[in-house]
């Protein structure tokens, strides 16, 4: 038999506007049948004006750009009050003189008192558009149009209460009439097409006014064979299913041209049913939602069929969906009546114990409910929609990812029923059907059945049993003779006075002089009595030209295990046969000889052949490099690494050189890659170990110790780590004593000071760090002040000077003060006493005030403040 090809379809919108306000799109049904007609439509989509002017009311007049809005709000702007006792005017006029249209998003205004009034024109001789409505109406969400392109407001508020008022929008269209060019040469808004083959199709759609609205769009339609999607149909093709025939060569100048129509019995009182391809012609969440009050076991409500149809002999226009995935033509099964779940293993089709009447696609019990629907992806949901147009519509019926009774977790379960015009096919796609084994003993059916429940057709394995399916899909097809006729025409004239007719049946030879379109007309009368006319062509074309084959290789010179990627290309080459078995255009090889050679066959569009080769060339391998190898160092240790001759070098520091210098602070590894004249590469590495290195850490016991009988011992507690040896230096200059090689030694100090202690320590592979430490040694701190002195220079207490041990001679101040407290000595050195005088002036016998201020070794502060007596 011959093969039927399978078109998806698609659409797809480019959307080219010129102005963010106006884009265009083209709308048209999602399928179509080759060689049927089907209309398009482009739309124009202005968008929605952005707030260009904001506007508080006020006495005044204000132009509208078209194509721009206006914001307007009461006297009190946006989200505030407006005044009392106001009263303005304003008028707004259309910059082209087009109308205005206002729009209230908001409005609160006093009920009595306050009144809001808008005119078609001005207020003398326009029209009043709220029909003298005042205060209290409700003008939220409301919309008034000035046709006349003057719109005026007029807003009057008493002395008693003021309120939020209002926020509206003004706009006026921006461009006149638009015009429509579309790439088949018409200038309507929508066009009626009917392809025989993918095509594209582009509308252009400008305004009267220059630079105004103008954009394009287009929209690629390709085209389904109705012979799969079950509508009547007939599709001229050869043996292949090719609607153009290439004609010469290896193929002669003879052909068979097949009608493939698809059409079914006039009496639908009986069916076969059979596996078809899982591709189903809808989304399962596309269309309109229905039965969305879906709830468990019930009916939903009927629904209209687009067209008539025939099922086990009788013609039904509507169609009752069930919550339990089945759908009936069965008029007694009524919205909201039980659509029962629960039967026995024993109930299979055909039984008048399950729903007669009936199309089963996979009546399982299933729990729809509103609550879990998903608005966004459809999850949950119950949907119809029609695809294509007459002669060939179809009507779906789908579940979406409904969940299981019981097992509440399971919610997969989707199916879909399409039924097709004209040809009543029935079929049934199967995405998911889990099954819930300890529910009514997971029992399921695909199938239908007549309105007695006395004949049914149900798929192999697919009747009552717990079965489970994914990816599956059956046709249900009504048996007996059908009635058709097929005319064949040369050309694609059929009509009774011109028409070329050359023969009937489903089968016709021909041998052509040339290129020649070839005509098929499919008269058929349906079950349902409608009868269909419908032609399809296809085209044979005599053509043997062969161009060239340009083969290209990514590389001519390739390194060891390297990879080549041969291209060949050749106009209008159609598939492509190479020596190593590959049938695609292009191969990547890696080559297991020195110098291999690469063969293509390429078949063109014409049936002729022609072949081509290229060579190409695998050179030897490259050895790794040889890298110099290294011992344990410490951390930042200076490190030579080599590598033995190359051509060139790249090592993963970035360095290009045969040798580098490394400071590595842990373990490292180096990589190097060399290459050779021909670009071939090949990399080596070698691993720096680093040894642990050791830290140097200790403290002192304490950090302030004092003097005693003049010395002070000191403890050093240690703290480092993955040391073996240490060595200490106490800070003391010229005592060459002053260290030691213990863990944690002691030292006596005999001289207050601050002593810089370090630390050194090594590892076992002589690795060192080190570290320093202060510690204070201070005398114990004493001070004395003496009450009284006598400057007579007999050589005996003749200054006055304080003394003691332990300060801090870098923080002292020493003031003396007379009666009245003028500072007569200052002195910041703890050797440096008064001797008496003032400015070399002997002063007299009195007492005077001292204060010292000081601090201790350790930073503690001192103060000491009394008198002296001054003895003469």
């Amino acid at each position: 038999m011959r093969r039927i090809l399978l078109a998806i379809v698609f659409i797809i919108f480019n959307l080219i506007s010129v102005y963010s306000q106006c884009v265009i799109s083209i709308t048209g049904a999602q399928s179509v049948c080759a060689g049927n007609p089907i209309t398009l439509t482009a739309n124009v989509d202005r968008g929605t004006p952005v707030c260009n002017t904001t506007l508080t009311m006020n006495n005044g007049n204000t132009t509208v750009q078209c194509g721009q809005m206006v914001c307007f709000y009461d006297g009190g702007g946006d989200g505030a009050y407006y005044t009392n006792s106001a009263n303005y005017t304003h008028t707004f006029t259309s910059s082209n003189g087009g109308p205005l249209t206002i729009v209230f998003d908001d409005a609160r205004l006093q009920a009595s008192g306050d009144s809001l009034l808008l005119y078609d024109g001005n207020i003398a001789t326009g029209t009043l558009l709220n029909a003298g409505q005042e205060a209290g109406v409700d003008f939220a969400f409301q919309t008034y149009v000035a046709t006349s392109g003057v719109l005026t407001v007029r807003f009057v508020s008493d002395a008693s209460w003021n309120y939020l008022g209002w926020s509206a929008s003004i706009t006026c269209e921006a461009c006149g009439e638009l015009t429509y060019l579309w790439s088949t040469g018409e200038t309507t808004p929508s066009i009626r097409v009917r392809p025989t083959a993918t095509t594209t199709y582009t509308c252009t759609v400008s305004s009267t006014e220059a630079g105004c609205c103008s954009g394009r769009a287009t929209h690629q339609l390709e085209v389904i064979d109705c012979g799969v999607s079950g509508c009547p149909h007939i599709t001229p093709t050869d043996i292949d299913g090719n609607s153009t025939i290439y004609l010469n060569c290896e193929s002669g100048l003879n052909t068979t041209l097949y009608a493939n129509a698809v059409v079914t019995a006039l009496d639908a009182n009986n069916y076969t049913v059979a596996r078809i391809p899982y591709n189903p012609p809808f989304a399962f969440n596309s269309g309109t939602r229905i039965f969305a009050n879906a709830t468990d076991d019930t009916w939903g409500p009927t629904q209209q069929l687009p067209f008539a149809f025939c099922y086990y002999g009788n013609t039904y226009t509507e169609i009752t969906p069930g919550s339990n995935a089945v759908a009936t033509f069965n008029s007694s099964y009524q919205e909201g009546n039980s659509c029962a779940w629960s039967y026995d293993a024993s109930d299979v089709l055909p039984t008048s114990y399950l729903f007669t009447n009936t199309i089963f696609a996979c009546y399982r019990d299933i729990y729809p409910t509103s609550s879990d629907y998903n608005s966004n992806n459809g999850d949950g949901g119950i949907f119809q929609g029609v695809m294509g147009e007459y002669p060939c519509r179809a009507y779906k019926l789908s579940f979406n990812n409904i969940k299981l009774f019981s097992c509440t977790e399971i919610t997969n379960f989707s199916t879909m029923i399409v039924l097709y015009e004209g040809t009543n096919i029935i079929d049934i796609y199967i995405r998911n059907a889990p099954t819930c084994t300890t529910w009514n003993d997971g029992l399921g059916v695909i199938g239908i059945q007549n309105s007695s429940g006395t004949a049914a057709v149900t798929p192999p394995g697919r009747n009552t049993g717990a079965w489970t399916a994914s990816n599956e899909a059956w046709r249900f097809t009504p048996t007996g003779s059908p009635s058709y006729t097929i005319t064949w025409y040369e050309g694609i004239d059929t009509s009774a006075a011109s028409g070329v007719v050359i023969g009937n049946g489903d089968q016709i030879d021909v041998s052509p002089n040339g290129n020649t379109t070839y005509t098929a007309r499919l008269q058929y009368t349906a079950c349902n009595g409608n009868f269909f006319d419908l032609i399809n062509s296809c085209e044979v074309v005599i053509d043997d030209n062969t161009p060239d084959i340009i083969l290209t290789a990514s590389k001519d010179t390739l390194c060891p295990a390297e990879a080549v990627t041969i291209t060949a290309s050749a106009e209008g080459a159609i598939s492509y046969q190479w020596n190593s078995g590959e049938t695609t255009p292009s191969i990547t090889k890696v080559p297991t000889e020195p110098h291999p050679t690469y063969e293509v066959t390429v078949v063109f569009e014409n049936g002729c052949t022609r072949s081509g080769h290229i060579q190409v060339h695998a050179i030897a391998s490259i050895e790794p490099p040889v890298l110099s190898e290294v011992e344990m160092i410490c951390p930042g240790e200076r490190v030579e690494i080599s590598a033995d001759e190359h051509y060139t070098y790249l090592w993963s520091n970035g360095a290009t050189t045969q040798s580098i210098i490394v400071y590595p602070q842990t373990t490292t590894t180096y990589q190097c890659t060399v290459s050779n004249s021909a670009g071939c590469t090949s990399s080596n590495e070698v691993t720096v170990p680093v040894d642990i290195a050791p830290i140097a850490a200790f403290a002192p016991e304490h950090y302030l110790t004092y003097l005693e009988d003049g010395v002070a011992t000191v403890n050093f507690i240690d703290f480092s780590q993955n040391a073996i040896t240490w060595q200490w230096d106490f800070g003391v200059p010229g005592d060459a004593s002053a260290t030691s090689t213990m863990q944690e030694p002691s030292y006596t100090y005999t001289a207050s000071g601050l002593y810089t202690v370090t630390q050194w320590v090594r590892s076992d592979l002589g690795c060192t760090d080190s570290t320093t430490h202060q510690v204070s040694i201070q005398k114990p701190f004493n001070f004395y002040v003496p009450s009284a002195f006598t400057p007579n220079n007999d050589g005996i207490n003749d200054i006055f000077i304080p003394k003691g041990e332990g300060v801090n001679t870098d923080d002292y101040l020493l003031q003396v003060f007379d009666r009245n407290g003028r500072l007569l000595f200052q002195t910041t050195s703890l050797y440096q006493g008064w001797d008496g005088t003032d400015n070399g002036k002997e002063l007299p016998l009195g007492t005077y005030v001292y204060v010292v201020k000081t601090s201790t070794m350790d930073g503690t502060p001192k103060e000491y403040v009394g008198t002296v007596t001054l003895i003469q």
